[in-house]
């Protein structure tokens, strides 16, 4: 049988609390009541369980718009299918299944995971994993022998099997759940239709059956979950597509159907959630690509269906509520992807994110998420304020063409660039693109003159460090480089030969050719859209001037150009594009045609023209960002060394000026945002130097009060790198 994980959320961070009710990593939903008292700092993290990668993701959500970003990854053992995170926030927990272990970490100050210790010992097959509400012990259920381990958490979040290391289970456990108040436990048995009950020892955490062990659920049950306020609980039934509904009586805690014993899912439900608030929960059916929507009747806990089921991508196997109650993530298990949602504030139902998805690693079978608030009671009412990640920028390099070096900066909180104790570093002949990876561990630097890439270590301090194999060899000219949002590939665009080349990253950094693609003629800039599904370069020889279309493979980032639309056309030689966050619309700027060429991103990936297919740029519009808000476009005109400044329009996405152009330094040739979006960086190919600019709240560019930092010579590319916090 094909292992299913069910999904947990948890109100954590760095210091967290927790709080609502429900399923660890393998519950399917709902939360686990908070330590009272704990103290809750900043954070709002995804933690994905990648069962083919054998890995966890972590990803960075949004607090405005939902959206996720990807932070790192960390190794699990084998088949990974289950992970949950105690109640202060500090440690996870992962269930392998490949290798009948549980892999331990602590969540440091950005939100990624660390080892603490070795993998501990599980039954067979273990593929769900939760923390009851005190943050003292740990549950795993064993689909292969029927059990539940049992451990307790010591000093450092190191796990202790207990005595008895295990208690019975039903056939085939694969979900387990502890209610808030952290009395009694709930498993869900695939293979027997039952759900196991017990009560949890108050003072050594060990299972015991209650008097009745047992109660039917539905065929194959797959998900078992508690509402906030411990007095239902919902259990997905994989075999006969419904959600079966229990009341959780306050005398033992033992379950008793609700007068409608179960209401209809669809095909393959694999796992269930309850928002914070308790008056919503969703189902994430396997065999139907979907997630069914239901509010929870106040009073009697019966499921009343909202809407129509709301379409995931292929193979869901888990869904998660972010603990601020506004939006839902879905693994996509067969196609390697996180779905996202928005729940709407009057009836609960979903909607779609743009993107609807971010690109994953190797299948994605569970999901929790963690943030830092206020402090709650347990079984209380959720917290009312989220306190944001705040990305910090930290690091900024510039690539300088004249003479073959990297400069090297720290950014100071106000913005301000400062040479680092090593102010640059060595490149290849004319460095011409920098970047650095989504983990902020590799560099990697396109040498136009020598036909390569440089290849760096990113050191403690900020400084980059050549990797034993300094360089690798591209196509002729290569000007610019991109990596995609997982940090799997490296593609480079090479001008004089009309390639993007794909690189793997391997372990440890280092790059591997695997694939050259064929571009329109000079390609001169190369971007991948937000969901990591479409990628576009710029091709700027006159004779052609526009913009070659792909589709990306998920599982191995090759490019296949679009079937229908090759190519789109742009405006005289088109130079740069951007997208914006969202993945709604792209921008190009069109250096002989003093213009920026405006899209709508369609539903198969192609650009199509806005109505208005230009707005004016300055003279030879060399580069062109978006703001991470996806609220402003900012160019930088070679031509008349200044800094065009536009507004993104919220409902169909064409740029309005905003001011008038703010000066830069001469012949301008690169600019970013750092991920904050509260700074721009501009690069002065004539004046050696990197323009510093603050973004205000309406997005216009003010210098900063030192105006420029020193670069080396003839700078040509500028990067940033932040971390979350």
């Amino acid at each position: 049988m094909k292992k299913l994980a069910a999904v947990v959320i948890l109100s954590v961070s760095l210091l967290v609390l927790l709080f609502a009710c429900g399923g660890g990593g393998g519950g399917g939903g709902g939360a686990v009541g908070g330590a009272k008292g704990t103290t809750a700092p900043k954070g709002h993290f995804v933690y994905v369980a990648n069962a083919v990668d054998n890995s966890v993701s972590t990803y960075v959500c949004d607090d405005t718009s939902g959206r996720l970003t990807y932070l790192s990854k960390v190794a699990a053992g084998l088949n990974p299918q289950s992970v949950t995170i105690e109640p202060t926030g500090t440690y996870a927990y992962v269930a392998n299944s490949g290798d009948n272990t549980v892999s331990q970490y602590k969540i440091i100050s950005n939100g990624s995971l660390t080892v603490i210790a070795a993998a501990i010992a599980a039954g067979t097959n273990p593929n769900s994993v939760t923390v009851d509400p005190t943050g003292a012990h740990v549950y795993v259920t064993n689909s292969g022998d029927g059990t539940v381990s049992q451990y307790k958490i010591m000093t450092g979040g190191i796990l202790a099997a207990l005595a008895p290391t295990t208690a019975a289970a039903g056939t085939n456990p694969v979900s387990v759940t502890v209610e808030p108040k952290g009395k009694y436990a709930y498993v869900a048995n695939d293979g027997d239709g039952t759900i196991s009950q017990y009560d949890i020892n108050g003072t050594t955490g060990r299972l015991t059956s209650m008097t009745t062990a047992t109660v039917p659920a539905g065929a194959n049950p797959s998900s078992v979950t508690v509402e906030p306020k411990g007095k239902f609980a919902y259990v997905a039934n994989r075999g006969d597509g419904t959600v079966s509904q229990f009341s959780i009586q306050a005398s033992d805690g033992s379950l008793s159907s609700l007068a409608t014993p179960t209401v209809a899912a669809a095909a393959a439900p694999s796992s269930i959630t309850v928002d914070p608030t308790g008056k919503y929960a969703y189902v994430a059916n396997y065999g139907s690509n979907s997630v069914s929507q239901y509010s929870i009747t106040p009073g009697s806990g019966l499921l009343v269906s909202i809407t129509t089921d709301v379409a995931t991508e292929a193979g869901p196997s888990a869904v998660a509520v972010d603990p601020s109650g506004k939006f839902v993530f879905v693994t996509d298990q067969s196609n390697n992807r996180v779905s996202q949602y928005l729940i709407d504030a009057v009836d609960g139902h979903l909607t779609v994110m743009s993107p609807a998805f971010v690109a994953g690693w190797a299948g994605p079978a569970a999901v929790t998420m963690a943030y830092g608030s206020v402090s709650v009671t347990p079984g209380g009412p959720p917290p009312t304020v989220v306190p944001p990640v705040v990305a910090v920028p930290k690091y900024a390099y510039v690539a300088n063409f004249a003479d073959g070096t990297i400069s090297q900066y720290l950014v100071s909180a106000t913005g301000a660039l400062s040479s680092m104790t090593t102010s640059s570093v060595p490149a290849g002949v004319s460095p011409r693109a920098v970047i650095i990876d989504p983990t902020g561990r590799y560099a990697y630097v396109a040498n136009w003159g020598s036909n390569s890439v440089s290849q760096y270590l990113v050191t403690a301090s900020g400084s980059l460090q050549p990797m034993t194999i300094p360089t690798v060899a591209t196509g002729t000219s290569p000007n610019s480089v991109t990596i995609d949002h997982l940090g799997r590939y490296v593609y480079v665009t090479s001008f004089n030969n009309s390639l993007v080349s794909r690189y793997t990253i391997s372990i440890d950094g280092s790059l591997t050719n695997v694939a050259d693609k064929l571009t329109g003629t000079n390609p001169t800039s190369f971007v991948i859209d937000p969901s990591g599904r479409y990628a576009y370069a710029t091709n700027s020889d006159p004779n052609y001037n526009n913009i070659s279309q792909y589709s990306v493979d998920p599982t191995d980032g090759t490019l296949s150009s679009m079937t229908t639309t090759p190519t789109v056309a742009a405006g005289p030689r088109p130079n740069a594009i951007a997208i914006d966050p969202a993945g709604k619309y792209a921008y190009v700027a069109n250096s002989d045609g003093n213009s920026i060429s405006q899209y709508t991103i369609t539903d198969d990936g192609s650009l199509a023209s806005m109505a208005t297919p230009t707005v004016p740029a300055g003279a030879s519009p060399r580069s062109i960002i978006v703001d991470p808000s996806g609220k402003y476009v900012y160019a930088a005109n070679w031509g008349d060394g200044d800094v065009s400044q536009y507004a993104i329009d919220a409902v169909d996405g064409h740029l309005t000026s905003l001011t008038a152009p703010i000066a830069a330094g001469v012949t301008p040739s690169s600019i970013t945002v750092d991920t904050s979006g509260r700074f721009v960086y501009v690069t002065n190919h004539g004046s050696n130097s990197v323009s510093q600019y603050k973004i205000d709240s309406n997005g216009h560019l003010s210098s900063m009060s030192h105006a420029t930092a020193a670069a080396g010579q003839d700078p040509y590319s500028v990067t940033t790198f932040a971390i979350y916090q």
